[in-house]
């Protein structure tokens, strides 16, 4: 049974955004394989702050219903945009 856990910063997607991500990160997993009914998918929320990369916290401005990211606060700690959309 695949089982995937996706953290993200609290308040940055939105409540239908995060069904876009379940959804599309289960047809990825189930693809070819055909086991939807035991794909789980885990969103997990860190507090804003309690995210860091290279050792800076991470404090993103939430933009409800947007997936827009603010490049100028990224760039700070070396973060593009990327690295929010696919984790690398």
């Amino acid at each position: 049974m695949p089982f995937t856990t996706v953290k993200v910063i609290e308040g940055v997607f939105s409540k239908e955004q995060k069904a876009q991500l379940i959804e599309k990160i289960t047809e990825a997993m189930v693809e070819g394989e055909g086991m939807r009914d035991l794909t789980w998918v885990v969103i997990e929320e860190i507090k804003p702050g309690d995210w860091a990369i290279g050792g800076k916290p991470v404090f993103p401005k939430p933009k409800p219903n947007s997936l827009q990211i603010d490049e100028d606060r990224l760039t700070t700690v070396g973060i593009s945009e990327r690295t929010i959309a696919t984790g690398v």
